[in-house]
């Protein structure tokens, strides 16, 4: 299966953003080119074994995999896994910041979710990568979609 990923700003939005972020217009970072490097996926080993079919009861994570596909340096960004479906309201769960990604540097990043209650629910967790103030968004996945059965 080929992943598809987007990229939500345009060149225009894109230089915007680095104008008003970087008044000096130092051009020094740049974080619209970061990218997942594979779709998100939920482990109970903090992102070393897939699990496709989690269970109640036992701590997972979600996880993500993003690269730099750009020519200088990131600058700081956080992820946002947002957890739905059956959790109504969506969850909006952000990993802590990474500071910095250099061109083709890429790093695993990890959210610590925990257990799921023992009872029936289909969910979907997707991540964003959004810059580290956490109000531009700059890229997304497909998601995953997982089945948690109870006793």
């Amino acid at each position: 299966m080929e992943n598809e990923f987007q990229n939500d700003l345009g060149d225009t939005e894109s230089q915007q953003f680095l104008n008003q972020s970087n008044p000096e217009n130092e051009q020094n970072v740049d974080p619209f080119y970061l990218q997942p490097s594979d779709n998100v996926w939920v482990s109970s080993d903090g992102g070393t074994t897939y699990v496709s079919d989690p269970e109640q009861g036992i701590p997972y994570d979600f996880c993500l995999t993003i690269v730099n596909t750009g020519e200088i340096d990131s600058g700081p960004f956080v992820v946002k896994f947002v957890l739905s479906g059956d959790q109504d309201p969506a969850l909006e769960l952000f990993t802590d910041e990474v500071q910095s990604l250099a061109p083709g540097q890429s790093v695993l990043t990890v959210y610590h979710y925990g257990a799921f209650a023992n009872k029936f629910g289909v969910y979907h967790v997707q991540a964003v990568i959004c810059t580290a103030d956490e109000l531009v968004e700059i890229s997304t996945d497909q998601g995953f979609d997982f089945t948690i059965n109870s006793d």
